[in-house]
């Protein structure tokens, strides 16, 4: 009888053993777990630092110097983005994206139009 008891009594606390191994076990994977989301928080937030201090300045519109009035264009106050970088080219006589020294209706530029092209100036 009293073997029996020693033996219940051994398997029990080699059952608390076991459950104690696993629960240290389970508590230094979320250790390892917590840090490793600690050092993935603290590389995303470097991130997005970075992009917010590179991230580009809204559009502002060129000042006119005839009028001293900004250019407005389109709906509000600001030139729409699709229309950021066009200019008046003095060639085509068109708002345009080409500097004017590579306007199509010089003839220095002859070479590089296309099939077809004709002038818009006649």
């Amino acid at each position: 009888m009293q073997e029996s008891h020693h033996e219940q009594v051994n398997a029990i606390t080699e059952a608390n053993t076991t459950a104690m191994q696993m629960a240290q076990m389970q508590m230094k994977m979320m250790a390892e777990q917590q840090q490793q989301m600690q050092h993935q928080m603290a590389q995303f937030m470097k991130t997005m630092a970075a992009m917010q201090s590179s991230q580009k300045q809204p559009y502002q519109p060129k000042e006119d110097k005839e009028n001293n009035n900004p250019q407005v264009k389109g709906r509000g106050d600001t030139q729409r983005p699709h229309d950021a970088g066009k200019s008046n080219c003095p060639h085509c006589k068109r708002m345009v994206f080409h500097k004017p020294d590579r306007c199509l209706e010089l003839e220095r530029n002859a070479d590089k139009r296309r099939k077809g092209w004709k002038s818009n100036l006649k």
